[in-house]
């Protein structure tokens, strides 16, 4: 088995490689010291209270504040309309555990 094909690809896109490992990094360092920050904010019965504020309220900056629900916004519309088949089967299967293979539905 030969790697040339493999080889010349990294060779040609090396610095987009090297990019997206950083961006990679980067992603995973800030997510893990986000994750317990936003954690602490959330109220302490945020599972059990039906009514509990949205957590964008708790948010105050509007510099911060309105790109999260940018962000949010962002990635529901990605998962809505990304699908493998391009359907937007991404929003059709979300949450149906057990649905294995391809099913008209």
């Amino acid at each position: 088995m030969t790697f040339e094909p493999l080889q010349q690809f990294y060779e040609e896109h090396t610095v987009w490689i090297g990019g997206a490992a950083g961006l990679s990094i980067f992603l995973l360092i800030g997510s893990l010291l986000m994750a317990p920050w936003l954690l602490s904010r959330l109220p302490a019965d945020y599972f059990q209270n039906p009514h509990h504020q949205p957590l964008e309220s708790l948010v105050h900056l509007p510099l911060i504040r309105w790109p999260l629900i940018m962000l949010k916004n962002h990635n529901s519309l990605l998962f809505v309309r990304h699908s493998p088949k391009g359907d937007g089967g991404g929003a059709r299967l979300a949450g149906r555990p057990g649905q294995k293979g391809e099913q008209n539905l």
